[in-house]
């Protein structure tokens, strides 16, 4: 179930990014037209299963690694070329019997998202929210998210959450950063 998790886990985080492809708006108001570089994501990531009333809960924070690819906001979308990226962490299960932790354990959690390119539509929501109308490549990902641009820096704060396979509940919350080429 661990590596489903983490595998998982990645590739809702890569969705809720490639949700994030389309803009409506007619002109540049918010500065996210343009081309950005991948830097990486900051993620906090937690599954969790009741199987004959014990509850697993599986918790993991990470950071991408060997992160590459691009990112080109237009006015209506935002096309990904070659994103890619790695985590190679630990994260932490607790067993749960009603609200009384019986168990913990520790174990690794490793995964690779291979390069992908992904063009998906996106709404600017006020000066600072995207909205996600079409959603992303996994059904029940995110559906928007908060950006800032500080600098030639770009920030996309996302909450997303879906029923993985075996009914495991995942729910993802992290930031995805961009440079301005």
């Amino acid at each position: 179930m661990h590596r489903k998790f983490t595998l998982l886990t990645c590739l809702v985080v890569v969705m809720i990014i490639v949700s994030c492809k389309k803009s409506n708006s007619p002109q540049n108001p918010n500065g996210l037209v343009g081309n950005w570089n991948f830097l990486y994501i900051k993620a906090n990531t937690t599954a969790s299963i009741t199987v004959s009333g014990i509850t697993n809960v599986t918790v993991a924070n990470y950071t991408s690694q060997n992160n590459a690819g691009t990112a080109t906001f237009t006015a209506d979308s935002l096309a990904l070329k070659g994103l890619a990226y790695s985590v190679n962490t630990t994260a932490t299960a607790y067993q749960y019997m009603g609200s009384t932790l019986i168990g913990s354990s520790t174990v690794p959690f490793t995964a690779s998202v291979p390069s992908t390119n992904e063009t998906v539509a996106y709404k600017v929501i006020g000066s600072d929210s995207l909205n996600f109308p079409g959603g992303g490549p996994v059904p029940g990902a995110g559906s928007g998210g908060r950006f800032t641009i500080k600098g030639d820096t770009l920030n996309i704060a996302v909450n997303g959450s879906t029923i993985g396979p075996g009914g495991v509940n995942e729910v993802v919350t992290g930031n995805i950063y961009f440079l301005k080429q």
